[in-house]
Order: C-alpha cells, then sequence, then structure tokens
C-alpha cells in the first residue's frame, strides 16, 4: 500500500484550496492515513503584522483556526476530519514547508489557480515554492481538476481521483526512482493503466535537431529496462491490495522540450494524474532541472504530483 500515514494540505479559503482539500480527503479515505490543513498567516518582515501583545495574537491565531476549521468543514460537507494548524510567518510557502517536517508529513497537497503572465507571478509562487523545498512528495491541485464533476464539488463530498491512466516523467537515472515507485504503488493498488516517458533533450540532439539513432536506440533500451522494474513493483503492489492484475506499462520515448513533449503526452493520453521527479534547487541552478515539473503543474489539467530526486538539495524558498 502507498504509505500516506500524515497528509498535509495547505488552506487559504480559496476555490483553490477547497479543490486541494477534497481531493486530499479522498486520498486518505482511499489509502488511510490523517488529514492535517495548515494556514499561514503571512506576516511582515520582522515576523509582526498588527500592533499588540501575545494575547492578542493568540486570539487572532484562534479566529483563523475556527475560520480555517469551519472552511474544511463546509468543504468536507460538514465532515469534521482533518485536525488544523495555524502558522505565522514572512513566506507561506517556508511555513507549510516547515509544518510539512513538523508532521513528518507523507504528502503535502496545494492548491492552484495554474494561471500564466503576471498573475501567476503571486498565485502560483507559493505551490512552485513549495514543489521544490518541501522534504515529501507534493500533489498540485487545480481549482477543478479536469475529471471532478460539478456535482461533486457542490455536493462537498470527497474528490477521488479515479486513476485510470498515469504519466511518469522518468530521466532513466536510478535517483528518479521514487517517483516510479510511489506511481508503481498507486497503479497497482488501483489498476492504473501507466504510461512511462523520457524526452531526449535538445542538448543530447545533432544540429539538424535530431538524436543520433544509437542514443534513441540506447533511450529506448534503458526505458525498457525501468518499465521492467516498474512492471514489477506494480504486480507487486497489486497482489499486496488484490486489485487483480494489472495493466503492462506503455512506453513512450520523445524528442524535443521535456515541459513541451509531456504536455503533449498529457493532451494525447489524458492521464488523471501526471508524476514527474523535481531536483528541488532554486534560483539559476533550478532553470533547466526544476523548470519542467513546475510547467507541466502550471499547463496541466490533472493533478500533478512532483517528487524529489533522490539526494537532492533544497534551500529555504
Amino acid at each position: 500500500m502507498l504509505p500516506l500515514r500524515e497528509v498535509l494540505v495547505a488552506v487559504d479559503r480559496s476555490e483553490a484550496s477547497a479543490a486541494a482539500t477534497r481531493v486530499a480527503s479522498g486520498l486518505t479515505a482511499r489509502f488511510g492515513g490523517r488529514l492535517r490543513l495548515v494556514h499561514v498567516e503571512v506576516t511582515g518582515r520582522g515576523g509582526r503584522t498588527i500592533p499588540g501583545d501575545a494575547r492578542y495574537l493568540g486570539a487572532a491565531d484562534d479566529r483563523a483556526r475556527w475560520d480555517a476549521r469551519c472552511h474544511a468543514r463546509l468543504t468536507l460537507g460538514g465532515r469534521d476530519e482533518a485536525r488544523v494548524q495555524i502558522r505565522r510567518g514572512e513566506g507561506a510557502a517556508s511555513e507549510i514547508v516547515a509544518a510539512a517536517r513538523d508532521v513528518g508529513a507523507d504528502l503535502v497537497v496545494v492548491g492552484t489557480n495554474g494561471r500564466a503572465g503576471l498573475r501567476r507571478v503571486v498565485l502560483g509562487s507559493v505551490a512552485e515554492a513549495v514543489m521544490r523545498t518541501a522534504p515529501c512528495p507534493v500533489l498540485t491541485v487545480k481549482q477543478r481538476p479536469s475529471w471532478a464533476t460539478d456535482e461533486a464539488f457542490a455536493s462537498g463530498e470527497r474528490v477521488a481521483m479515479p486513476l485510470r491512466r498515469i504519466l511518469v516523467g522518468t530521466d532513466l537515472f536510478d535517483a528518479a526512482r521514487r517517483g516510479e515507485e510511489m506511481a508503481a504503488a498507486l497503479a497497482g493498488a488501483t489498476g492504473a493503466e501507466l504510461h512511462l516517458a523520457h524526452v531526449i533533450e535538445e542538448g543530447s540532439r545533432r544540429a539538424g535537431g535530431l538524436a543520433p539513432p544509437g542514443l534513441i536506440s540506447e533511450a529506448r533500451e534503458a526505458l525498457s529496462a525501468v518499465a521492467s522494474r516498474v512492471r514489477r513493483a506494480i504486480f507487486e503492489a497489486a497482489e499486496a491490495s488484490g486489485s487483480g492484475e494489472p495493466p503492462i506499462p506503455v512506453e513512450h520515448v520523445h524528442q524535443g522540450s521535456a515541459a513541451v513533449e509531456i504536455e503533449r503526452l498529457i493532451d494525447a493520453i489524458d492521464p488523471d494524474l501526471v508524476v514527474l521527479a523535481t531536483h528541488g534547487r532554486t534560483g539559476l541552478s533550478r532553470l533547466a532541472l526544476g523548470s519542467t515539473a513546475e510547467s507541466v503543474a502550471r499547463s496541466a489539467a490533472c493533478p500533478v504530483l512532483s517528487v524529489r530526486l533522490e539526494g537532492s538539495y533544497s534551500p529555504e524558498p
């Protein structure tokens, strides 16, 4: 079974965070685990938002906690199943990551509007910073996932990801195994068809725009080896959960920009979940390494699970 003992959802009383809460509730209902909500009161520099003593700030936190709990109960159709934590700090992303470390979260779920342009700089920056720096996998959820029905969102019911198809991007290195193993566990437990994709980036190709035939063959052989390993993990998960014999993984090798090719595969496959690795770096070193997961998370209509590469380092956001 997928190890989801502690699932932390970042909430801010927006439609996107309501969708994230419902999806997270569906995951904990399906795979077990405890649902926790964290709301961050962002302060100014120096840690103060309003004048007053500790009692005033404590009362403000109590009101924020009550507000977040009421919002959660409305979001979840009256169910009071989540623990609510209020944090106060200069940055929402850093406090969400700190909360994840404090509770030992196995998964952080963040809502995102996924807009482009200047508005995205503010609306999407928190989710992207959490993706880069969280100590555990991060699931980003749009305010209305592609497979969510209007009836489910209107009723406040848990929104269970159907998980008929899962798309996994891999760079074929051992460091990406964590994401592949999580996808295999999900596929085995649900019977989902798993698609493994590797993209040969521009830097590996010749001036004419195509990769040498030998490189393509090597990539296909390496992806087949990954698929064999993942297939064994899927069958083990299926046997443990009693979900029946799962489909054999489908392999895809493409050439071009990783983000563009993954987005094209999303359009062609229509997955219910995308799983991608991220190096968890910030600044200039992250532009090529982390931009694929962030770009896909912004554009994909379905949830995106970003999994830090093993051994990757993440400074504070």
